[in-house]
């Protein structure tokens, strides 16, 4: 994966496919959910504050850093000594992130006592999850995660869907932009520039194979540019029923399926015939759902079932 994300083959001439920021967004925003190492380290950093605060009289740390490093002083207005350890000076560079997220609500002496709350989290507790959702960077949800990222999904369809729909995959068109290839023609058709909507939409080669398989699924065969199909198919397809499962499996392997013949034609001049591609999606998709069980006996589920030539147990 790090090798395909920053230096891959064809990345010779230039660095990260995706920026390292985007990669470790969570699913919902576009990323593929991994977490810094320094935003996660700096939220368990923010549990020691939050003792410190919190939890004075029971912890056993608390009350020696109390007794011995703050003495009766201010925590919030303490001076950082030069020569104070590594995690003090860590716990107290931090002060100005956690002094917005701790509070101190005061009761009213009667029906509220005094209390110190954590303000991120909805309960007042302090937690490292919501630490670290404070301080990430964050961006907004995308409405198509739940079209790469679902319960049995095939992972390297996945990340290559995912880059697909996040623009980062290399076509001709980018190759060409960097100076790594001079002539940009699509290797399915051999008729237009090959680009990310003519790859995955607009090609006739492309267009004859996405019609077939919406034909299992029962799918109006209307062919749409590729960033309004992402969009349709991710307003459509995200809920947990079997034809939303098997569109999105079907989708991912469509768009793996044609980056890899496109890889090889480009790279070795070896073909497939259309029909070995189409086949090659249908397998990757019964082989997915061969162990599913307990889906509805419905009239619209035996018609996928059979379509596809999926196992009968599947559906309950």
């Amino acid at each position: 994966m790090r090798a395909f994300l920053w230096k891959g083959s064809e990345l010779s001439h230039g660095g990260a496919k995706v920026a390292w920021v985007n990669v470790c967004l969570p699913f919902k925003e576009g990323g593929l959910g991994v977490k810094r190492l320094d935003t996660w380290n700096q939220a368990a950093m923010l549990k020691h504050v939050w003792n410190l605060c919190s939890d004075r009289e029971n912890s056993i740390w608390s009350s020696w850093v109390w007794t011995y490093l703050i003495k009766r002083r201010s925590f919030w207005e303490l001076k950082c000594p030069g020569d104070c350890s590594w995690t003090w000076r860590k716990i107290l560079n931090l002060r100005e992130i956690a002094r917005g997220k701790i509070k101190y609500p005061v009761g009213d002496g009667r029906t509220s006592r005094d209390r110190i709350v954590w303000a991120e989290s909805p309960n007042g507790k302090f937690s490292i999850k919501s630490a670290w959702n404070s301080v990430r960077h964050r961006e907004t949800v995308v409405g198509w995660h739940k079209l790469v990222w679902f319960k049995n999904l095939i992972p390297r369809h996945a990340i290559i869907l995912w880059m697909a729909i996040r623009g980062k995959l290399y076509t001709q068109e980018k190759l060409v932009s960097m100076g790594i290839i001079q002539i940009n023609r699509c290797v399915l058709c051999k008729e237009e520039e090959e680009t990310l909507d003519h790859l995955f939409s607009s090609c006739p080669f492309t267009a004859r194979i996405w019609s077939l398989l919406c034909d299992r699924c029962a799918l109006p065969r209307s062919h749409r540019r590729w960033e309004t199909n992402v969009e349709w198919l991710s307003r459509n397809f995200s809920d947990k029923s079997l034809l939303s499962l098997i569109v999105r499996l079907m989708f991912a392997a469509f768009v793996y399926s044609l980056w890899k013949e496109r890889k090889m034609r480009m790279q070795s001049g070896k073909t497939r015939r259309l029909v070995q591609i189409y086949l090659e999606i249908l397998e990757y998709v019964r082989t997915r759902t061969i162990y599913l069980r307990n889906f509805p006996r419905s009239s619209a589920n035996i018609r996928l079932v059979e379509a596809w030539g999926l196992t009968d147990s599947i559906c309950s």
